[in-house]
C-alpha cells in the first residue's frame, strides 16, 4: 500500500507539471496575461523539483539503509514509503543479522578458546612480526621482548629458525629468565585477512622427556639387580655354607692345629659379609627402580619448611650454618605428598649443608614463590663452591656423583619425585654457590 501511494505521488506530480506546462503554453501563446505566465512558470519550476524531490525518494531512503548497515547497524528504521521493498530489504537484514550473530558467537568462543589455551600460541606474520596469541604465551615471555623474528634470535637461533623454518615439528631450548625451557615448536601455514601467516604451538616437553629417561634408567637398573641379585645370592648362600663347613671340621678335630683352615676360615667370613653388604646395596637401587606414587594433599609450604630445618639443624652438619627460610606468600600451599615433598627437600638441603662445610660464614636458603606464569617454585641455595659446568648436565643420572662415599642417587631420587608430581627440578646458574629449583 505504501508502495502505491509513492506510485500514486508520483502520478500526480506528473500530472500537476503537464497541466502547468499545458497552461503556461496557452497563456504564452493565446493572451498577454505575462504576469500570470510568471507565476505560472514559477509554479511549473516548483512542481518539476517536486517532482524530481519525489522521484529520488526512494533512492535517498536505499542509501541511508545502506549506509546503517555499512556502519553495523544490522536494524536500521526503514522508511514507509518503501513500501513492499522495505518488507523484503527488512527480511534480508534480519537474516543478516542473524547471521552475523551466529558468526560473532562463534568468534566470541572461538578467541575464548584460544586465548584460555594451556598451550602458547605464536601468530607469525610474512613480515617478520610477533603476536602473543594466548595468555599462556604472554605468561611464558613475561619479561622478555618478542614482537619480531630478530628478537626471538636474541633468545635462541635454533628457536628463531624453528619459526621461521616451513611447517613441522622441532624440538629446541629456549634460554628464558626463569629457566632454560625444552619445547616442540609445532608450526602450520594459514590465511588471515588475505595474508599467509604462519601459527606456532610451543609445547613443554620437559616432563614427557623426563619421565622417559627415567623409565629407561628404572628398566636398566631393575635389570641389573636382578641379574646381580641372581648372583650374589648363590655367592652368599656357598659363602655360608664354607662357614659351616669349618666349623664342622673344627669340632671334630678341636685339637688340631691347621693355619689353612683358619684362613679359609677368614676367607669364607670376608666373602659372606661382603655378599650381605653388596645384596643390600643392589637391593637400594632396586628400590630407585621403584618410582613413588604420590598421594596428594594441599601442604602449606611454611609449615613443611619448618619441619626440614628442625629435622636438618638437629643433624651434625646442621651446626653453625645460617638456615633461611622464606615464603612468599606466607599463606603459599602445593597440592603434594608431603612426605615425599619433604624427602626431595631434605636431599636437596643436605647437599646443601655438605656443600658449604668449612666455608666462612656458611648459608643455606629455602625459599618458595609464584613464579611469572602462576607455577609454585621452590629454591635451594647455598654460598658453596657452585657447581661445575661440565657436571651440571650429569647430576640427575643416577648413580652419578662426585662425593666419595655418595651413592649418586640423592638427586635422581629427587628428580623422581618431580616428575611422578608432573613438576621438574634444575640447577640454576648463579654468581656463587649453587641454586636448584623445584617446580611444581
Amino acid at each position: 500500500m505504501g508502495f502505491s501511494r509513492y506510485s500514486l505521488g508520483l502520478g500526480l506530480r506528473v500530472a500537476l507539471v503537464v497541466a502547468l506546462a499545458a497552461l503556461l503554453g496557452l497563456l504564452l501563446a493565446e493572451t498577454a496575461f505575462y504576469a500570470t505566465g510568471v507565476i505560472v512558470a514559477t509554479l511549473l519550476v516548483c512542481a518539476v523539483v517536486e517532482l524530481a524531490h519525489h522521484a529520488d525518494a526512494v533512492g535517498r531512503d536505499l542509501t541511508r539503509v545502506i549506509e546503517a548497515i555499512a556502519a553495523g547497524e544490522l536494524m536500521p528504521v526503514l522508511p514507509r514509503r518503501l513500501g513492499p521493498l522495505g518488507i523484503k530489504l527488512g527480511r534480508a537484514v534480519e537474516k543478516l543479522g542473524a547471521r552475523n550473530a551466529v558468526r560473532e558467537t562463534a568468534m566470541a568462543r572461538l578467541n575464548a578458546e584460544v586465548e584460555h589455551a594451556p598451550v602458547p600460541l605464536l601468530a607469525l606474520a610474512e613480515d617478520g612480526r610477533i603476536t602473543l596469541l594466548n595468555r599462556a604465551a604472554r605468561r611464558f615471555f613475561d619479561g622478555v621482548a618478542l614482537d619480531r623474528i630478530d628478537q626471538a634470535e636474541t633468545l635462541s637461533h635454533d628457536f628463531a629458525a624453528a619459526l621461521a623454518a616451513p611447517p613441522g615439528r622441532r624440538m629446541v631450548h629456549v634460554p628464558l629468565p626463569g629457566g632454560v625451557a625444552r619445547l616442540l615448536v609445532a608450526t602450520s601455514q594459514t590465511v588471515a585477512g588475505g595474508r599467509a601467516q604462519a601459527i606456532a604451538s610451543l609445547l613443554s616437553i620437559e616432563g614427557e622427556l623426563a619421565q622417559s629417561e627415567l623409565r629407561a634408567w628404572s628398566d636398566l637398573v631393575r635389570v641389573l639387580a636382578h641379574e646381580m641379585m641372581n648372583s650374589l645370592t648363590p655367592v652368599a648362600s656357598l659363602a655360608g655354607m664354607a662357614e659351616g663347613l669349618v666349623v664342622e671340621i673344627r669340632e671334630t678335630a678341636p685339637d688340631a692345629a691347621n693355619p689353612a683352615l683358619d684362613e679359609l676360615a677368614e676367607a669364607m667370613a670376608a666373602i659372606a659379609r661382603r655378599s650381605a653388604g653388596l645384596m643390600r646395596f643392589v637391593d637400594g637401587y632396586r628400590r630407585f627402580a621403584e618410582p613413588p606414587q604420590p598421594v596428594r594433599r594441599s601442604v602449606g609450604l611454611a609449615e613443611a619448611f619448618g619441619r626440614v630445618r628442625a629435622l636438618m639443624q638437629a643433624a651434625p652438619a646442621g651446626a653453625g650454618v645460617e638456615f633461611v627460610l622464606a615464603v612468599e606468600p606466607p599463606s603459599l600451599a602445593v597440592e603434594v605428598d608431603p612426605d615425599l615433598l619433604e624427602q626431595a627437600l631434605i636431599n636437596l638441603v643436605k647437599n646443601a649443608f655438605e656443600a658449604v662445610a668449612g666455608r666462612d660464614a656458611p648459608r643455606v636458603a629455602l625459599a618458595a614463590v609464584l613464579d611469572t606464569r602462576g607455577r609454585v617454585a621452590i629454591t635451594v641455595e647455598d654460598n658453596g663452591p657452585g657447581l661445575p659446568p661440565s657436571e651440571a648436565e650429569r647430576i640427575f643420572v643416577p648413580f652419578f656423583t662426585t662425593k666419595p662415599s655418595g651413592s649418586g642417587i640423592g638427586l635422581s631420587i629427587v628428580r623422581q619425585i618431580m616428575v611422578a608430581h608432573g613438576g621438574s627440578v634444575e640447577p640454576v646458574p648463579c654468581g656463587a654457590g649453587a641454586t636448584f629449583r623445584l617446580t611444581f
